[in-house]
């Protein structure tokens, strides 16, 4: 028996030991060697309750029940490293660097908790307030145990459950990199950057209970409500592929300005993107996930960053910054019924962002060790939308801020520091 603070809380500890290996070959004067070997595992707290006294307990030796009860372990996180950087020529002017590497991505404690509190055993709670009732004899008197409740209106159900996959693994990602470095003037150079990340194994949640996996029978569930409704079942099955090229221009300080200009072309697919949210489904039907591939929650096609800073007479520093990002894919509201299924992501959202700030400021000497700096910074100059995630619901952090809607409008301030 629980109270409802202790269903829905819990208290666990995870053990998530790393060890860690890197060493670096001067194989030439302009070619160097690093290589990395890094191991991690994450062992997971126990179920609350013993499987086998679960209501899906019955259900463990049944193949197609997706798990055995446990949180598995995960010690096969094995990672080596490579980096290679050569500077070809002896004029020093360019730089070519090499890299790759296995990472691994631990489970976080969200999505730990809910197998081990959603077990349907420990479900809900039916209780009822007392504070109306009077311990006099009277027409309304306080409930007595037993019978506090009469059962008559209460149905027997399934209890849904979250378990994790019997083969379950944490994500893992390859990743390579490439870069081409030159300077093109004096304090000023160009580089071209590539970079591929492919992951796999990663989590996604999959209702095993669905009654499209088995002909329209719903075969965990018992007419009694002895069995179980939907099996949020954690599993190891999505996978995505990023692959990104990027353009920066440079230039150092010198002769009272500087500046550095980015612009990102990207790819980003998956076919999941739950994003560590362990509550909701992420596909149209669990018998056919192939149409869920396509441009990931995250694809942003091009990004575009660039930054100054220039010393004006009379000592003045301006700094503008510019920052562009493009929309965001969305799928179409009806996409389709099993085996018509549209691919997911084949639209883009409004809600590109585009803003322009800048900062100016001017010291004044007070003494040898005291001046006052005063302050200028306007954001979002030119008052930009800079809309969200809209036309999707709103959205917001487990904070209950709204992460939706229309971005930040225009702002300036002004600023006095001290320093001494």
């Amino acid at each position: 028996n629980r109270t409802v603070e202790d269903a829905g809380t819990q208290a666990y500890a995870t053990i998530e030991p790393a060890l860690y290996v890197q060493d670096s070959w001067q194989l030439r004067r302009n070619l160097t060697l690093n290589l990395g070997f890094r191991w991690e595992a994450q062992f997971q707290p126990d179920p609350i309750n013993a499987p086998s006294a679960t209501p899906y307990g019955q259900f463990l030796n049944d193949p197609r029940f997706p798990s055995n009860g446990d949180i598995p372990d995960f010690t096969d996180g094995f990672a080596p490293r490579l980096a290679l950087s050569w500077s070809p020529g002896d004029d020093g002017k360019t730089a070519i660097r090499l890299g790759g590497g296995i990472y691994y991505a631990r489970i976080p404690g969200l999505v730990v908790a809910g197998p081990r509190n959603t077990d349907g055993a420990i479900a809900g709670n039916i209780f009822r307030d007392g504070t109306f009732c009077t311990l006099a004899a009277g027409p309304v008197t306080c409930p007595t145990y037993a019978g506090i409740l009469p059962t008559a209106g209460f149905t027997a159900f399934n209890p849904g459950i979250a378990v994790f996959e019997r083969n379950f693994k944490n994500p893992r990602t390859i990743q390579l990199s490439a870069s081409v470095e030159r300077e093109v003037f004096k304090n000023t150079s160009f580089l071209f950057a590539y970079n591929y990340a492919k992951s796999d194994r990663l989590t996604r949640f999959v209702n095993r209970g669905d009654a499209r996996l088995y002909n329209g029978v719903a075969i965990f569930e018992r007419a009694n409500g002895s069995g179980i409704g939907e099996i949020r079942s954690t599993e190891s099955s999505a996978r995505s592929l990023y692959q990104g090229l990027t353009f920066t221009l440079n230039k150092r300080f010198a002769n009272r300005y500087q500046f550095q200009v980015n612009y990102l072309l990207s790819f980003d697919k998956s076919d999941d993107d739950n994003e560590r949210d362990p509550f909701t489904f992420r596909y149209v039907d669990p018998r056919n996930l192939t149409p869920e591939y396509g441009y990931s929650d995250r694809d942003q096609r091009h990004r575009f960053n660039a930054f100054a800073t220039f010393l004006l007479p009379y000592e003045i520093n301006i700094s503008p910054i510019i920052q562009y990002r493009s929309a965001q894919p969305t799928s179409v509201v009806n996409r389709g019924t099993f085996p018509n299924i549209v691919q997911r992501n084949t639209l883009r959202l409004d809600n590109q962002f585009l803003t322009f700030d800048v900062r100016a400021s001017k010291s004044f000497k007070i003494t040898e060790k005291v001046e006052i700096e005063g302050i200028f910074e306007a954001f979002n100059l030119f008052n930009n939308r800079n809309q969200r995630s809209l036309p999707r619901p709103l959205t917001f952090n487990f904070d209950g801020t709204v992460t939706a809607g229309f971005g930040e409008p225009r702002q300036a301030q002004i600023g006095v520091r001290l320093k001494f």
